[in-house]
């Protein structure tokens, strides 16, 4: 364990001194012990010193280190994640943020405030595992069980977001009547803005991209004031692997569009596509996510909640148990009618059909153990207005 220790600034009520955290049903900061309600800019919290901005800007938590924190209020000692922004006091409750994590290089542009409660991110997710009956059947008996708020965690994740134009160009084989086919290359330029990018390790991007999008028109400039009662991240993603990144959802749009182009209706083949990044520049925001974990078995299964929109995504085990059962009952009791008609040719087609219904039992429920999140998000909702086709060529294939 890493000896580096950062402050970790409490923040309390300027009424009575107890502890405050940010509720998101009324966008303001409320005392746990009063109940006085504080605006975020009327919380001033204590900056960070030089020499806590030099420790954390040379501080390198990919060493799997942890850091410890010193609360301002009661002195106790906690540790976490070096990349830890917020977190709340065990000892004394109340909720601290380090000013070391978000200042200097780590410092917020923005900050999208929580807009979905603690409550509705539980109830979102027995909506989720309930919503199909048949995804609840097939779960295990531990997913049935009621879960208690603690269960969740609210996070400020911190996402770098990208604005720019972009070069594109793609090349498809087409056709409107086979066998006649044709090359048809397009290169166009668009714009984009806040094409988010996940800079944060610890937790999936497949996560973080399929509970998009978020409204990021209602950005806040960033306040410290609206982390208390939250756990916050600095980014601990290198800059070059988030643009990659965002740059493959750039070009997965830009194809995309390209497509309604075409001068034939039906694509046989897509050729190459590439993109190149004009003008881009980065921005630095905290978006709120409800994040529950829970672990089956030997797997450990993930689901996330926008906390601004409430979309949510994740993923359900299957019991093995109940599948095997399925499975068993689609084979045995076309068999056992089978033996009950004396016809051969019966007998033969039943068998068949047992075999066929096992793989679609199957297929089914691997189907509903819900994998509902892609690989590669694209940018469409970050496009701005229509691609602008610089070029389109089409020669006929011979």
């Amino acid at each position: 364990m890493t000896d580096i220790s950062f402050r970790a600034e409490a923040v309390r009520c300027p009424h009575c001194g107890a502890p405050v955290h940010f509720d998101a049903k009324i966008g303001k900061l409320c005392c746990e012990h009063c109940g006085t309600v504080t605006e975020p800019e009327d919380i001033n919290i204590k900056e960070a010193t030089t020499d806590e901005a030099a420790k954390s800007a040379h501080y390198d938590p990919g060493t799997g280190d942890i850091a410890s924190f010193r609360c301002t209020s009661c002195g106790a000692e906690m540790y976490s994640s070096g990349v830890t922004a917020a977190l709340s006091c065990p000892y004394c409750g109340n909720n601290t943020v380090v000013p070391a994590q978000i200042s200097g290089e780590f410092a917020p542009d923005y900050v999208l405030p929580f807009a979905k409660t603690r409550e509705e991110a539980l109830a979102a997710y027995e909506n989720y595992r309930r919503k199909n009956i048949f995804k609840r059947f097939m779960q295990p008996r531990v997913f049935r069980r009621t879960l208690s708020t603690d269960d969740i965690q609210g996070v400020y994740v911190p996402f770098r977001l990208y604005d720019g134009t972009a070069e594109a160009e793609a090349s498809f084989v087409t056709y409107d009547r086979k066998p006649r086919l044709y090359t048809e290359t397009l290169t166009g330029t668009l714009e984009f803005e806040n094409v988010p990018a996940d800079a944060s390790k610890r937790i999936g991007d497949d996560l973080m991209d399929n509970i998009e999008p978020y409204e990021l028109s209602e950005l806040k400039t960033f306040s410290a004031a609206y982390l208390p009662g939250m756990l916050a991240e600095r980014p601990d993603e290198k800059k070059d692997i988030d643009e990659e990144r965002a740059k493959k959802r750039v070009k997965k749009s830009s194809v995309s569009l390209m497509k309604a182009e075409l001068n034939h209706k039906h694509v046989e083949e897509e050729r190459s596509g590439k993109i190149k990044l004009g003008r881009s520049v980065s921005h630095y925001a905290l978006l709120p996510v409800w994040l529950l974990t829970t672990r089956y078995k030997d797997s450990i299964y993930r689901f996330a909640m926008n906390g601004q929109t409430g979309k949510f995504i994740g993923e359900l085990p299957m019991s093995a148990k109940k599948t095997l059962a399925l499975a068993f009952l689609a084979l045995v009791l076309p068999i056992v009618l089978c033996m009950a008609i004396s016809t051969e040719l019966w007998a033969i087609g039943l068998t068949i059909g047992a075999f066929v219904a096992l793989a679609i039992v199957l297929g089914v429920f691997w189907i509903m153990q819900v994998k509902d999140t892609a690989s590669v998000w694209d940018a469409d909702y970050y496009i701005k207005g229509k691609i602008r086709i610089e070029s389109h060529t089409e020669k006929e294939n011979k």
